[in-house]
């Protein structure tokens, strides 16, 4: 809903610290056994498969995300004003109307920003009596813009959430596999070592 990536760098870090710490343990655990004189051929191949793999997932770059802002209509007790948007004091949208009912005003605003091409440029979508709208240019920079009526007569009112949930990294043509391989990959390892991961998008607290 809010368009926040599926990786962060704190995702990938961690399970792959996992991974690789689930992996040391099968090997010790396999050493102790042929020691013993009971090697386990299975076991062997699934260890050799993990490594495998980890080697595989550790070439995932992080991938550069759009931010998303939202804004919402409010009120407006007056006569139909026509208006534009303006995202970080930059007008974003064509001309669009502001009327009484904060749900097709919002569909106006999403139109006129999907048939105005602006320099940055942004794509939105109506969600409910919000307006959803994700830049069109990837990475941080957008992180923290404002977004607000480029006119504000005292019958109009509106709130927003800033741009949020933008990434820096690598474009998608940059990495060797997808998101959902990578997934996949570390899915594979915790099948083999025991080990589990933590939800996606956790927040870790250093100690």
């Amino acid at each position: 809903m809010y368009n926040l990536p599926t990786y962060n760098s704190e995702d990938l870090l961690v399970r792959t610290l996992i991974a690789a710490s689930g992996i040391v343990k099968v090997a010790v655990n396999l050493a102790k056994h042929a020691r013993a004189g009971s090697v386990n051929i299975a076991e062997q191949k699934a260890l050799e498969m993990a490594v495998s793999q980890f080697e595989l997932l550790r070439t995932y770059k992080i991938l550069a995300t759009s931010a998303l802002g939202v804004f919402k209509p409010l009120t407006n007790t007056g006569s139909t004003v026509i208006n534009t948007l303006l995202i970080n004091s930059v007008v974003a949208s064509g001309n669009f109307a502001i009327v009484a009912d904060k749900t097709a005003t919002s569909e106006n605003i999403a139109m006129a920003i999907n048939e105005t091409d602006t320099v940055p440029n942004y794509t939105a979508v109506v969600v409910g009596d919000e307006v959803h709208i994700t830049a069109a240019t990837k990475g941080t920079a957008s992180n923290g813009y404002d977004i607000v009526y480029s006119l504000v007569p005292g019958t109009v009112t509106s709130e927003f959430i800033h741009f949020f949930g933008a990434q820096d990294g690598a474009a998608e043509e940059d990495n060797l596999i997808t998101e959902d391989t990578l997934e996949a990959l570390f899915n594979n390892i915790s099948n083999i070592t025991g080990c589990g991961y933590a939800p996606l998008g956790t927040k870790y607290k250093t100690t």
